[in-house]
């Protein structure tokens, strides 16, 4: 299992997310693999150094003086954490406390290459997970265990996964959407909009459906009621007419019997039957 950082896409990511950037600073340490780092990020600064801003090393110095160039730094710059394990005096540096006291000592968004600082105060960028390091060793373990050949078992680089944190996003005021396709947020911000928004919007059509029912049944009562107010009024106006004529007014259906539907009350005074 290789693992090889991918300083170059961290430093694409931190282009992405900050155009404007002043300066690039990175972090990294004397040790054998701090000096391997320091050899790959040349060569990654080389390749980009037409995009780039003026980039320069922290290196080789106690940690509380690592820290106090971090306070300096402007807000409009970038911190990129290589390989940091000790410091220039060879003490021992945890990652997640010494993460912990960059992010919150450096003004501006710090980057890592490393899953392992993700969480803790980070933004984000192409980190090496070694957890997946650590299965992927694992599996080649029990093939050989099982009786492979080692020989005959391929070396496998893993690739690293562009990670971020949303609350770094959001303390720096970085764009989410410039994130490269595929990324990984941890930390998103609560939003009842995005954790409901399937139930939000099924209740928001059932109401619309609702109140639409309401108005077009409103609507129907009251055109009714209208059309029965005139009615009644048409009625009464006949009604008066009739009583008003001289003679007798009726109607009957057609049939042998001829029954009545209506008649006035003319009808008492001509026959003498009502």
């Amino acid at each position: 299992i290789v693992e090889e950082l991918d300083i170059i896409d961290t430093l694409n990511i931190i282009l992405r997310l900050q155009p404007e950037a002043r300066e690039i600073v990175m972090l990294n340490d004397n040790s054998i693999s701090g000096q391997g780092t320091r050899a790959m990020a040349d060569k990654a600064l080389a390749l980009l150094s037409k995009r780039l801003p003026p980039c320069r090393y922290l290196e080789n110095k106690k940690f509380s003086d690592i820290l106090s160039d971090a306070r300096k730094l402007s807000p409009d710059s970038a911190l990129l954490v290589l390989s940091y394990g000790n410091d220039g005096t060879g003490a021992v540096i945890d990652p997640q406390s010494s993460t912990t006291h960059l992010t919150q000592a450096c003004p501006a968004p710090v980057y890592a290459v490393h899953a392992k600082r993700l969480g803790w105060g980070i933004v984000g960028g192409a980190l090496l997970v070694g957890r997946a390091q650590g299965e992927a060793a694992a599996q080649v373990a029990i093939r050989i265990m099982r009786g492979e050949d080692a020989a005959g078992i391929p070396v496998r680089q893993l690739a690293s996964i562009p990670m971020f944190d949303a609350k770094a996003l959001h303390r720096f005021g970085l764009d989410p959407t410039r994130l490269p396709f595929g990324s990984i947020v941890t930390n998103s911000l609560h939003s009842l909009y995005r954790e409901y928004r399937d139930f939000i919007w099924m209740t928001a059509c059932l109401l619309l459906a609702l109140a639409t029912a309401v108005v077009l049944l409103t609507s129907n009562i009251l055109s009714r009621r209208k059309a029965e107010i005139a009615l009644n009024e048409k009625q009464r106006e006949l009604a008066t007419l009739l009583g008003n004529l001289p003679g007798m007014a009726y109607r009957c259906r057609a049939g042998k019997l001829r029954p009545i539907e209506f008649i006035s009350d003319g009808c008492l005074e001509l026959t003498g039957y009502s």
